[in-house]
């Protein structure tokens, strides 16, 4: 991962501050986080826009695009996802 990560710094698609774990971490609990706490959504889902499974991972998607956005002008991690 580190490579790839690296790579993707070197390229301007990635902000070089941060680490392969830092990723790995946020994006991992961002994820479990939605999925895993299928409780809370039921509970919520009279005041979610869109309860669904798709609405809560493009909900984890523009959240990463927005952790890890785009130097020199690129289309951040998970453009066009």
């Amino acid at each position: 991962m580190a490579d790839k990560r690296t790579a993707q710094q070197e390229a301007g698609h990635l902000d070089p501050a941060w680490d392969s774990i830092d990723i790995l971490v946020f994006v991992s609990q961002l994820a479990t986080a939605w999925a895993g706490q299928l409780d809370l959504v039921d509970a919520a889902a009279d005041q979610a826009r869109d309860p669904s499974p798709a609405a809560r991972r493009a909900a984890v998607v523009a959240a990463v695009q927005r952790l890890f956005p785009a130097t020199a002008g690129d289309a951040g991690v998970g453009a066009g996802s």
